[in-house]
């Protein structure tokens, strides 16, 4: 889209529309991020002009990713000794103040760029949700988790890191933190990162939050 769709930023887990990371050598990644057609998605969609239907589609498949999600949590009660419906109600999409959000994130190309030693297009982190449903396209690498079960960053920070790169028709599930805090730890959430292509790359990435 020529022209990008506002940022509402009333709090760091309400941060929703367009987003642009870059360093001194040149972009790192774009998003997009949306929610539910909520009061807090006011005048963030792109327009029907800019990017016809999308609305539509974009809200069809955050219902499709939520019936997945609740499935698997439906899971994680039974396992957790809790009634299976635990996390229902929290979850409704339909509630005013649910937090779920979709990231549309795009890498662009790094041709003609040199980024320093080290470069991440995102750096080490877990993630604050409860649970993430990860989207991408076979050959669209650059994934990384952190082997083991550490929630220390600075172990994390040198610990070994394993490509995860995508399986054809298959979703990627990331615990987050604060099913990691539910969970009284039983459920670890996962240091991940982005690397930096050598060469010219595109990785673009769908991913669906759920923050209960």
């Amino acid at each position: 889209m020529e022209e990008k769709p506002p940022m509402q930023k009333q709090s760091f887990a309400y941060i929703l529309g367009w987003s642009q990371e870059k360093i001194a050598a040149g972009a790192l990644r774009e998003a997009l991020l949306i929610g539910y057609d909520l009061p807090r998605m006011e005048g963030l969609w792109p327009s029907e002009k800019q990017c016809p239907g999308f609305k539509e589609e974009m809200l069809d498949f955050m219902f499709a990713c939520h019936e997945v999600v609740e499935m698997i949590m439906e899971c994680f009660a039974r396992g957790l000794g809790l009634q299976e419906d635990f996390f229902t109600d929290e979850m409704n999409p339909h509630h005013e103040d649910n937090m779920t959000s979709m990231n549309l994130n795009m890498y662009p190309s790094t041709e003609g760029h040199t980024f320093p030693p080290g470069a991440q297009r995102i750096w080490s982190h877990t993630d604050y949700e409860a649970l993430t449903l990860l989207f991408q396209k076979p050959g669209q690498t650059g994934l990384e988790v952190c082997s083991g079960l550490t929630t220390d960053r600075k172990k994390a920070q040198e610990a070994q890191w394993v490509a995860f790169d995508p399986v054809p028709g298959a979703i990627t599930i990331n615990i987050g933190d604060s099913l990691q805090y539910w969970s009284d730890g039983a459920l670890k959430s996962t240091y991940h990162r982005v690397r930096c292509p050598t060469a010219e790359d595109y990785a673009v990435s769908l991913c669906s939050f759920k923050v209960l």
